[in-house]
């Protein structure tokens, strides 16, 4: 069951099959994701006090506050050009992403959720999870974001099956990120990861 709606960003649900989240203008995503035996289906959901606005931008549902916006988008993956198509379909819907936050006045991203099928599976003579990296770094650095150093924090998941599903948070405020310093930054991993 989902919090008032009136107080409610978006969210994430995640159950095997993934269950329609159909909720109007509400930015949720419906993620198809093993749960571990005996679990049930469970929401991730993302509350602001009002007033709220939602709105659609091609793929993207999003809904903000004066401080905050939450979005979420899910793609299939597409085949344009020799390139992977994870690769081509991350790479534009990250593009799309940064244009919406543009067009809104959200300069900085909290966080991303990123989750798609087979994540560490080989296709195109590449992991899959490179293919997406690329791809995202691509539309960072056609927007001028920065890729190493202050940057959003994230995390990439694989799911049981369907496209690729991004969810976002962004704020009109500057931010600064903080690192841990215990575990090595992604930013920095090795080349083969």
């Amino acid at each position: 069951r989902l919090p008032r709606q009136d107080s409610l960003l978006g969210g994430a649900c995640f159950s095997h099959l993934a269950a329609s989240t159909e909720t109007g203008d509400l930015p949720l995503l419906a993620v198809d994701m093993r749960l571990l035996t005996g679990e049930a289906a469970i929401c991730e959901v993302w509350q602001s006090p009002g007033p709220l606005q939602s709105g659609r931008r091609g793929a993207i549902r999003y809904r903000e506050s004066d401080t905050l916006l939450f979005g979420c988008l899910s793609l299939d993956e597409t085949s344009a050009d020799a390139r992977p198509p994870l690769q081509i379909t991350t790479e534009a819907a990250y593009q799309s992403i940064f244009e919406l936050l543009e067009a809104r006045g959200f300069s900085a991203v909290l966080r991303f959720w990123n989750y798609f099928p087979a994540i560490n599976q080989e296709s195109h003579h590449k992991e899959r999870y490179r293919q997406f990296n690329i791809g995202r770094q691509d539309a960072f650095l056609a927007h001028g974001r920065s890729v190493i150093g202050n940057v959003p924090a994230a995390c990439a998941l694989g799911s049981a099956g369907g496209g690729l599903h991004i969810a976002f948070l962004a704020t009109r405020a500057d931010v600064i990120s903080v690192e841990n310093p215990r575990q090595v930054s992604a930013y920095h991993y090795p080349s083969q990861y």
